[in-house]
């Protein structure tokens, strides 16, 4: 077997694991993207999140370096690590081994860029491309595990499709989050993590709403 079919062949095994693991879950999917600290990391793994997402474009305000995540990693055990690329990193391989990353987190743009991945891919598109893609039958699947859909207006005609499964991506919900969820048929939703000002001293409001319910 050549080494490219053998990446090909691990791709695929990963992509059918990490859809069977947490999709066999009775409970919605929680990732929270943007996490910057321990405290959120630490909050959200205790309120059940399943993934947990930081950025490594060093651009980025919300960059966290690889040494700074295998602290916060150090006292977090559970969730799964999603790498939020922004701009492409060269060495896609690298960016995998220096997080110990599960997920490579990309927008729908960057699909012709990336090439084959070394992980399971989470791809982030906005609702209405979502739609007018899956209506022209252009809508891609290979090696994405979770479409990541912004931009979802309250009220929907048609519910998601199940593979590969959809997390929604909304900071409030008209309602319950569970109501919003089950009227979609997404299989969870996304989070966003925020910056402390203090070590230690940090309020959850922005994330303690959705997930107290999701938990109750």
């Amino acid at each position: 077997m050549t080494h490219f079919a053998f990446n090909t062949l691990n791709l695929f095994y990963k992509v059918i694991f990490s859809f069977e693991y947490l999709t066999m879950q009775s409970t919605p999917i929680i990732y929270v993207s943007h996490i910057t600290n321990l405290s959120d990391a630490r909050y959200c793994a205790g309120m059940g999140a399943d993934l947990l997402g930081v950025v490594i474009d060093p651009s980025n305000a919300d960059y966290v370096s690889p040494e700074a995540y295998q602290q916060i990693k150090g006292w977090v055990s559970g969730p799964k690590c999603v790498v939020e690329l922004g701009h492409l990193p060269t060495d896609l391989e690298l960016a995998r081994t220096n997080y110990g990353a599960d997920y490579f987190h990309i927008a729908v743009h960057q699909l012709p860029e990336i090439g084959p991945s070394p992980l399971p891919l989470m791809v982030e598109i906005t609702f209405e491309e979502f739609t007018n893609r899956l209506h022209t039958r252009s809508l891609p699947v290979d090696g994405i595990s979770f479409w990541i859909v912004t931009h979802v207006p309250d009220t929907i005609a048609n519910a998601f499709p199940s593979t590969p499964p959809v997390l929604i991506a909304r900071r409030s919900f008209p309602g319950l989050a569970t109501d919003f969820l089950s009227s979609t048929c997404a299989a969870g939703l996304v989070l966003h993590g925020s910056h402390e000002s203090v070590p230690g001293l940090k309020e959850y409001d922005h994330l303690a709403k959705v997930l107290e319910e999701l938990n109750g």
